[in-house]
């Protein structure tokens, strides 16, 4: 299908198909919408947390290089949910090139957590 511009169109369902097989390899953990996938993990500390999420993320970026399926890094974004207050926020460092730090200012749009360039 191409739109006015002569670019080829992919439809939402087209999507789905495709990355099922990604979301369906953790259905409890995982889940999507067309190009949209979420991560969900739960644990009694966010050092727990940031374990296995960096796992994961290196996990769905080994599928995508497999699959030849490129995932914007510069779309990730994370948030951290807690009862404690001041809870720490560590970045999270995926590989050398990747590293997503948490983004806690006052006044963000929203809670959570952005891409930063790796550092260090």
């Amino acid at each position: 299908m191409r739109n006015p511009t002569g670019f080829a169109v992919i439809p939402d369902s087209v999507c789905v198909l495709y990355l099922a097989e990604l979301l369906n390899q953790d259905r409890s953990l995982r889940f999507g919408y067309a190009d949209d996938i979420a991560i969900y993990r739960a644990s009694k500390s966010v050092e727990s947390n940031v374990t296995m999420l960096k796992r994961d993320v290196r996990q769905v970026m080994r599928w995508g290089a497999e699959n030849k399926v490129a995932f914007a890094p510069e779309k990730l974004e994370m948030i951290h949910l807690s009862r404690k207050r001041n809870t720490n926020a560590p970045s999270i460092r995926v590989s050398p090139e990747l590293t997503i730090t948490p983004v806690t200012a006052v006044g963000d749009e929203q809670p959570g957590f952005a891409l930063a360039s790796a550092s260090g």
